[in-house]
């Protein structure tokens, strides 16, 4: 137990580095804008619990908004749009395993709920712009014109995602060390309760 608790944070801690390299090398095509940063965000929404979902997307989102800006008045407010989607992709994913499911393994909700998720960090993303313009003056229009690609590109970004991530989480599956968070099955079940009944005292302790 310990050791895979281990492994988890070595996990949110390389992925909120990736999650920093691949913000940085963002493209645009026209006037949309493409990044693979939310990648590894979603990746550990997908493996792990909704607490290391949201750590990975704010301790990422800070070390990028401070090492492209600086700290600001609104850097915690930029922090909280990636938060919100990693803590949807997360509980979703969490209630499917409670039921011996994963998500991917359901493409239309997969799909579906990627999707909203996206849209919901794009809505509170506008939203902080929108402060951002008001604090620092940034023409109003300008900002109400970029709203539409922004969630034009948002979409496409997810399709594109969630696609890529697919057939990452299925060879993950296959790899011993990743330590996944399981489906909730009977035999889980099972397995940590006879786990549980065998230890005593300090053991127990270690356990929790």
């Amino acid at each position: 137990m310990r050791h895979n608790r281990i492994m988890r944070l070595c996990s949110d801690s390389m992925m909120a580095a990736l999650y920093v390299i691949l913000a940085y090398f963002s493209f645009r095509i026209g006037n949309l804008t493409f990044s693979l940063a939310s990648l590894p965000v979603l990746l550990i929404a997908l493996l792990y619990s909704p607490s290391d979902a949201i750590l990975v997307a704010l301790v990422g989102e800070f070390l990028n908004q401070t090492l492209k800006y600086g700290l600001g008045p609104t850097t915690v407010l930029w922090m909280i749009p990636g938060a919100l989607r990693a803590f949807v992709v997360s509980l979703v994913q969490m209630i499917y395993r409670h039921k011996g499911k994963y998500l991917e393994e359901h493409l239309v909700m997969y799909y579906i709920t990627m999707l909203f998720a996206s849209l919901l960090l794009t809505t509170a993303n506008t939203g902080v712009i929108y402060l951002d313009a008001y604090l620092y003056n940034y023409p109003a229009e300008y900002t109400a014109f970029e709203t539409l690609y922004r969630f034009l590109s948002s979409m496409v970004t997810s399709i594109l995602v969630s696609s890529i991530l697919i057939p990452v989480i299925r060879a993950l599956n296959h790899v011993s060390f990743v330590g996944r968070l399981p489906k909730k099955t009977k035999e889980v079940e099972t397995a940590s309760l006879k786990e549980w009944e065998s230890l005593s005292g300090k053991g127990k302790e270690e356990y929790k």
